[in-house]
């Protein structure tokens, strides 16, 4: 009988991918800190999915903080 081991963070890499060059540059392009964006990536991914709630949740603050920042722009 043969045993094969891999090693789980080569074969999580694509063959032309640096480790975190793709991450690093999409927190560039959202001018977000690269490390910072390592560290929340990490600590997001570990978290349950959200639920359809949850997800309508959030969408009713982000439209009342949009509404009090429409407000405020009108004054």
């Amino acid at each position: 009988m043969t045993t094969t081991v891999t090693d789980p963070q080569s074969s999580a890499l694509n063959a032309t991918q640096k480790p975190g060059s793709d991450d690093d540059q999409e927190a560039r392009d959202a001018g977000i800190d690269p490390e910072s964006y390592r560290y929340w990536k990490r600590a997001v991914s570990a978290q349950p999915p959200m639920t359809p709630e949850e997800i309508a949740a959030v969408g009713a603050v982000l439209r009342r903080i949009d509404a009090r920042r429409a407000r405020r722009g009108q004054r």
